[in-house]
């Protein structure tokens, strides 16, 4: 192909010549750039991977505190009680490779299980348990709810990036998922609510019938019959 030559300016400029300069300055951005692009789909890929096995285990801890009572498994539940499970830690120091790789709503979401711990240690902290002594059997009622909700928030967390990366999450080998045990545990802690609300219920309307009677008693214009 023949160079076209063109008067700019006063300046004689070949057209192919020019071409192929902005051609040479542009191709290695453009390679260096689909490098790029390609090195943060296999970092985020790999970070994902690593994060899914941190939060089916932070997800497990939450399990242990959902069904913590204050008292070891087969003990009664009477006396002082003592948290038998831990806090779960998420731990997102321990990933290998740089988090920034990961989209900006990934990384909103992984940070906000951290903030939804720091507000469930916060309410357990500043709450008044001073009429709960000694088996603080309500701050463990709250404690097992709180962790059993960030159980479940993190399990469908865990089966985003699944699904996202095409895997097939079946770590637990058919048993029971710390996903389906929080929810169970969430189950049985709205049974018991429902029946303290009865009983308690139950108990106010005895008194006040109790109260009417004493007070019936106690008129002595009462009569069961009118005159």
């Amino acid at each position: 192909m023949a160079d076209t030559h063109v008067t700019l300016l006063g300046y004689d400029i070949t057209i192919w010549g020019v071409g192929v300069a902005i051609i040479a300055a542009i191709l290695p951005q453009a390679i260096n750039l689909y490098v790029e692009r390609n090195k943060s789909r296999r970092e985020r890929k790999y970070v994902e991977v690593q994060l899914i096995f941190l939060l089916d285990k932070f997800a497990s801890g939450c399990e242990g505190v959902a069904w913590d009572s204050g008292f070891p498994p087969g003990f009664p539940e009477n006396g002082e009680g003592e948290e038998q499970q831990k806090s779960p830690v998420l731990g997102l120091a321990n990933v290998k490779g740089e988090l920034k790789f990961l989209k900006a709503k990934r990384l909103h979401q992984l940070q906000s299980i951290d903030i939804r711990q720091l507000q469930i240690e916060k309410e357990l902290r500043e709450t008044d348990w001073e009429f709960d002594l000694p088996d603080m059997s309500t701050y463990f009622r709250l404690r097992r709810r709180r962790y059993a909700e960030l159980g479940l928030f993190t399990a469908e967390l865990t089966r985003k990036i699944c699904r996202e990366l095409k895997i097939d999450q079946d770590v637990w080998n058919g048993k029971e998922t710390p996903e389906s045990s929080c929810l169970r545990s969430l189950k049985k802690l709205n049974r018991g609510r429902a029946d303290i609300t009865i009983k308690r219920n139950y108990n106010w309307a005895k008194s006040i019938m109790k109260r009417q009677e004493i007070a019936d008693k106690a008129d002595p214009t009462h009569s069961t019959n009118d005159e």
